[in-house]
């Protein structure tokens, strides 16, 4: 490299020969620069060209980037990445299956080679493809049976790859078995979660008529008091002393209903909490944090994705709290200085990712959250650009 870069230099001086030493020193720095660039543009080409060679290595042998069932979960996600990437190194360096180092076929050490690379992938595409079908169709309760159906498949590895003393590791197959534990304890702790919805529901749809019987309560309250206050200032005015007293004591009890009716509102601050977002009509940066007291909030984002905007939201969070109210609020307290629109309050979009939203939450180790989208679907967005792309 440094000779080829004396020779750009020698040229280059041939041919600038007439210029003043000051301008050759620059010359010199610029072209020296340009091929810092080039040599960086290299390494970097060299790096996507191995990357794109592990996964043509990795699907040949069956391994793909498929969505595994504990990928949104908050409290697997990244021990299941951390797995994921384990079981991607054995496959790519060559540690996913053992066998002989050599053997012969037709007295041909090639042949047997050859035999030996085949067999080698042709088991391992076998063995990935149960291993990736277990993991895509475990049920709750189903762990034993899955690692037993991994286990026949490595055992009929062993059986059919003897000859060769072929077999999947043990450690390759270790990782697979973890891989599949995850996703089982994660569709446990959804079926887990499905039960809970179902409480979740009942409360909250007893709170909502708890609410609803709160405020017609006030209303008829409200008024009876405007009123007995617009009595009492009659009766004031004629001095007639027994009346002001009776008037007067039927406005305290009125506002020690009111006051007693505020405090059992505040018990009634449940409901789903949703972080939810819209790349197609806001940009990606752009995410509506609010709370739903619908029995099924997932109707309630169906309709926000009405005609008024482009694309459907993608949700990145929904969860069920006794105090959805006040996870909004510090939520909102957080990212106030990130309101898109700083007029209207009740405005609940921000400028904010959802990895941000997840952080926070963590932080304040808020309850109920299972899952969490990091990353939206909006695949009628992504669809379009595609189609724009095509014409």
């Amino acid at each position: 490299m440094a000779e080829v870069e004396d020779d750009r230099l020698r040229a280059a001086l041939e041919q600038v020969g007439g210029l003043e030493a000051v301008e050759i020193q620059e010359v010199v720095a610029r072209l020296r620069a340009e091929l810092a660039a080039l040599t960086g543009q290299l390494e970097q080409t060299r790096e996507q060209v191995l990357q794109v060679r592990d996964v043509v290595t990795a699907q040949a042998r069956g391994l793909y980037d498929v969505v595994h069932p504990a990928e949104t979960s908050t409290s697997l996600e990244a021990q299941l990445s951390a797995v994921r990437a384990q079981i991607r190194y054995h496959v790519v360096a060559g540690l996913a299956v053992s066998a002989m180092r050599s053997y012969r076929l037709n007295k041909s050490a090639t042949d047997g080679k050859r035999l030996i690379e085949d067999l080698s992938a042709a088991m391992l595409l076998a063995y990935n493809a149960e291993a990736e079908n277990a993991i895509r169709t475990v049920e709750p309760g189903g762990l034993v049976a899955a690692r037993a159906r991994l286990q026949r498949i490595a055992d009929r590895v062993v059986e059919v790859g003897r000859i060769v003393d072929l077999r999947i590791t043990a450690e390759y197959h270790r990782l697979r078995m973890t891989e599949l534990e995850l996703a089982a304890r994660h569709e446990a702790a959804l079926a887990a979660e499905a039960d809970l919805e179902r409480e979740h529901l009942v409360r909250l749809r007893e709170a909502t008529r708890v609410s609803e019987g709160l405020r017609r309560e006030r209303a008829i309250l409200e008024q009876e008091r405007e009123h007995c206050a617009g009595a009492l200032a009659l009766v004031h005015s004629r001095e007639d002393i027994e009346a002001v007293e009776g008037f007067a004591a039927r406005l305290d009890d009125i506002d020690r209903a009111l006051a007693d009716l505020d405090q059992r509102t505040v018990s009634t601050r449940s409901g789903y909490v949703y972080v939810i977002s819209n790349i197609g009509s806001f940009g990606d940066r752009v995410l509506k944090i609010g709370v739903t007291r619908r029995p099924d909030p997932t109707n309630y984002v169906r309709e926000l994705s009405d005609e008024s905007v482009p694309f459907d939201f993608d949700v990145h969070a929904l969860f069920f709290s006794e105090d959805a109210v006040g996870v909004r609020a510090m939520l909102h307290h957080h990212f106030a200085d990130r309101r898109v629109n700083l007029v209207n309050q009740r405005r609940e979009f921000f400028y904010a990712t959802p990895l941000e939203v997840l952080d926070v939450l963590a932080e304040h180790r808020v309850g109920g959250l299972l899952e969490f989208r990091t990353r939206p679907g909006a695949a009628e967005y992504r669809t379009s650009l595609e189609l724009a792309a095509a014409r």
